[in-house]
């Protein structure tokens, strides 16, 4: 029986409900890193060239505008960093001392949901008012950076080991030393504990890439509906999990 107790059945009869829960957040896992990607891709194209999901190639590119005495980019850096850090801060205060055993919470979806409100904000916004896209570029950097803040804070909270939807460094990390220790364990059985599970690892980075080419297409093509991409996704996120998850959460 699921979440609310029902029973999932499958070609082979009875589908363990476990299995299917845990596929189920792994499907919102891809699609949030997916929209992650996307963002990355329509800042750097459309917001002076910074990152608003990706810090650590972020923090790179500030030290080198510092350098070259670029104060609109060492500016908008900044404000990247700032505005990263306070949706960080504002989703781990809902999410700090919520089960960290993966599943996936009330807290959790609700930083989701806060996430998804700011970037339907600043999809509106982005795609109506009647500014020069120039003008609404701060704002815009501000807004996407506390949206990719908030998403951390709950990928953090689900602990899910090596997952991180917008640390794709780290993602890859655990990829190479994951893959690593399975390939040891499957020539030694002597070895403790199970073969890790590397797919969602690799998937988590493809989708993230996948979002990047679909950014860059919208970026290129639809410059003021580009940020609806992202936002449709973390909304679709949501409301699937609040469907799926929403009996178990606490």
């Amino acid at each position: 029986m699921g979440a609310g107790g029902e029973v999932f059945w499958g070609e082979s009869g009875l589908v363990n409900p476990m299995r299917f829960m845990i596929g189920a957040r792994h499907a919102l896992l891809l699609t949030l890193s997916c929209a992650a990607g996307c963002i990355d891709a329509i800042s750097y194209l459309q917001l002076g060239n910074v990152f608003t999901a990706n810090m650590t190639g972020h923090a790179v590119l500030l030290g080198i505008a510092v350098v070259g005495g670029k104060t609109l980019t060492t500016l908008y850096a900044l404000l990247a960093i700032v505005g990263f850090v306070g949706g960080a801060a504002w989703g781990g205060w809902f999410t700090t001392y919520s089960l960290r055993d993966g599943r996936w919470s009330r807290p959790v979806n609700r930083v989701l949901t806060h996430e998804s409100v700011v970037l339907a904000a600043l999809a509106l916004t982005w795609g109506t008012l009647a500014l020069q896209p120039a003008t609404l570029v701060p704002c815009a950097i501000a807004a996407s950076a506390f949206a990719m803040g908030l998403q951390s804070a709950a990928m953090r909270s689900l602990n899910i080991s090596g997952i991180a939807t917008t640390y794709i460094t780290g993602t890859l990390t655990s990829l190479a030393c994951m893959t690593v220790e399975r390939i040891r364990k499957m020539k030694n059985a002597d070895l403790p504990g199970d073969p890790p599970d590397t797919v969602l690892l690799g998937a988590v980075w493809i989708t993230y890439v996948l979002g990047a080419v679909l950014g860059a297409i919208a970026a290129t093509h639809a410059p003021r509906l580009g940020f609806l991409i992202p936002a449709a996704l973390v909304t679709l996120v949501t409301v699937l999990a609040a469907w799926r998850f929403g009996a178990d959460s606490r």
